[in-house]
């Protein structure tokens, strides 16, 4: 059986388009709040204007090139990625050199205001709330400075409308990179979920050997140190002893056998249950209908092998939310369906399945599986036992 996957390299969809829908988010907000100083500002063109473009392009384009590895790695060790420290001493000169006087124009603020933004969205919640407070002040004290030191009515135009329209560039990529780490959370908080899953199901079927081998172990060695006591006393007693530890060596093979194989004496309602409850608690939501009147033992058993390998494969290879499993009788057979909407990658090959078909291709059954979309089915089908073959 395969190992399942390292979590650090498992990903889901939501995990990958959140981080996606981020990084245009992100893109849209820079080049807007560069749009608004370049548009609006730089005419007339003089060459205070053009050094604030050109340290405004700066900023912009040092944001967009941190951009990934803030997406990918939102942590604060990536507050001292060179191109976003760059950026934010580029708007922060930029909106020095626009509130000397004459003042420049608001504009030149907003690419301070979002290059401070994503700055804070990084960082742990004190040194974020201090990169935000410095932000602000900068911005303010570059407003209250611009808007005291002249009387033009351009200057002074809403100030109060502008710096509440700033403080909204600054919250907005670190309500983008916020929603990034809640979605990113969760998606660990599954991972963890479906391994340890998967792990309670390791330790319940080592749980199973131990329970079933140690009885077998022990009587084995007490019969042991018996008959080599009795070989020098009574050797037709010891005979007998050796007789009965090859008896129960030979149980002890069996009933191991019977662990690795699945084919303990376990319902299938009870294996639906567990299965149900090892879904659920990976966060995967399970329905169960089971039609289970006049079900021969010896199908039973196989449905429950095979719900035991669907129920892995689930766990292993999805990114399930909802799952259904489903035993009913159609056409004088029974049909057992196990479906996932996390449908992962299609495997051609795999001990599992194939064994399972090995088992069920005696009594003329299949194993079938469809996909559409991310929902994935896998189907056993085997016809019902007749008399002859119930009773054998």
């Amino acid at each position: 059986m395969t190992q399942p996957a390292d979590p650090a390299t498992r990903s889901s969809r939501d995990a990958v388009w959140a981080r996606r829908s981020t990084a245009v988010s992100l893109y849209a907000i820079i080049v807007v709040s560069a749009g608004v100083a370049i548009v609006a500002e730089l005419i007339p063109s003089d060459p205070r204007s053009v050094i604030l473009a050109v340290l405004t392009m700066i900023s912009a384009v040092a944001m967009i090139l941190a951009v990934p590895a803030v997406v990918r790695r939102p942590k604060p060790r990536s507050a001292r990625h060179p191109a976003l420290l760059t950026a934010v001493v580029a708007a922060g000169v930029a909106w020095i050199v626009a509130i000397a006087p004459p003042f420049a124009g608001w504009g030149w603020a907003f690419i301070l205001a979002v290059s401070g933004g994503l700055l804070a969205s990084i960082l742990r919640a004190r040194w974020a709330a201090c990169a935000i407070l410095a932000t602000a002040s900068v911005i303010s004290t570059g407003a209250i400075t611009a808007f005291t030191g002249t009387s033009t009515s351009e200057t002074a135009t809403a100030p109060f409308e502008m710096l509440v329209t700033l403080a909204m560039f600054v919250v907005l990529p670190t309500s983008a990179m916020w929603a990034l780490r809640v979605v990113l959370r969760l998606e660990n908080a599954r991972q963890v979920a479906t391994e340890l899953a998967i792990a309670q199901e390791r330790l319940r079927f080592a749980t199973d050997l131990h329970d079933i081998q140690g009885h077998h172990l022990q009587v084995i060695a007490l019969k042991s140190e018996l008959a080599e006591r009795l070989l020098e006393q009574d050797r037709e007693r010891a005979a007998d002893e050796i007789a009965q530890i090859r008896v129960i060596a030979r149980e002890a093979l069996e009933d191991t056998r019977a662990v690795v194989n699945d084919y303990r004496s376990v319902t299938l309602t009870v294996e639906a249950r567990n299965a149900a409850a090892v879904l659920r608690s990976a966060a995967i939501d399970c329905e169960v209908a089971l039609e289970t009147v006049g079900l021969e033992p010896s199908l039973e058993t196989l449905f429950a092998v095979a719900l035991r390998e669907a129920t892995t494969n689930i766990l292993r290879h999805s990114t399930a939310t909802h799952a259904a499993i489903r035993l009913q009788a159609v056409g004088g057979a029974w049909r057992l369906t196990v479906a996932n909407d996390g449908a992962g990658t299609t495997k051609t090959s795999g001990t599992g399945l194939s064994g399972l078909r090995d088992r069920v291709a005696p009594l003329g059954g299949s194993v079938t599986s469809s996909r559409d979309g991310a929902w994935f089915e896998l189907t056993v089908t085997i016809p019902a036992l007749a008399p002859s073959e119930v009773n054998r």
